[in-house]
């Protein structure tokens, strides 16, 4: 029958071959028996402790710990949800859409006949000149071009709301959880919030 030992200092030691004596003997995987006395301080198993019941479960991780592991779950979802949601472009192509907004904000504030240009036609102001560049490439109107980007923004301004609040709500309740059973359960929760807006976000587009 197996027999579990344990040291003091944490070591383990698992035997599979076992026989009572004066000292007792455990046998080696070449057969050998050999003294096995755990009393003797000259022995090399002195201080191991017998566990009739086998080896206690390994102590998990700290509540601490717990909730770093969910933190960083949740962020990562977060930017997994907003990944899916904006149609996976990089995060290269979202950072243009701030200042596309911007640009067309102010374009569509004024009248294209009070655009200031240069003897070629472009538009002076930079920004004016952006929207009208990548519209001119796309064979798209400049007013009907920055409208789209208006709309875009406003789109991706409640994305941004929707999937920070889900975040922010399961970073907080994490902070406050008391047990690593109530982390798991807000993990679960979150994960749930997260998946259903995403559906209803996909299926309104």
């Amino acid at each position: 029958m197996t027999r579990c030992y344990q040291h003091s200092d944490g070591r383990r030691l698992i035997v599979s071959s076992y026989r009572d004596g004066a000292p007792p003997q455990i046998q080696k995987a070449n057969g050998e028996w050999i003294d096995f006395d755990t009393t003797d301080p000259a022995s090399p198993y002195h201080g191991f402790e017998y566990l009739p019941d086998g080896f206690p479960p390994e102590p998990g991780p700290s509540l601490d710990e717990v909730k770093s592991e969910a933190v960083k779950a949740v962020k990562q979802r977060h930017a997994e949800t907003l990944n899916a949601l904006t149609g996976g472009e990089t995060i290269e192509e979202r950072d243009t859409w701030a200042p596309k907004a911007k640009a067309a904000e102010r374009y569509l504030s004024v009248s294209p006949e009070a655009i200031e240009r240069n003897d070629e036609g472009a538009a002076k102001d930079a920004e004016f000149l952006m929207i009208e560049t990548e519209a001119l490439f796309g064979e798209d109107d400049p007013t009907l071009f920055a409208e789209t980007i208006k709309e875009k923004a406003e789109e991706y301004a409640r994305l941004i709301g929707l999937a920070g609040g889900i975040k922010r709500k399961a970073l907080k309740a994490i902070h406050a959880a008391e047990t690593a059973e109530d982390v798991a359960a807000i993990l679960e929760a979150s994960e749930a919030e997260a998946v259903a807006a995403l559906t209803k976000w996909l299926s309104a587009a």
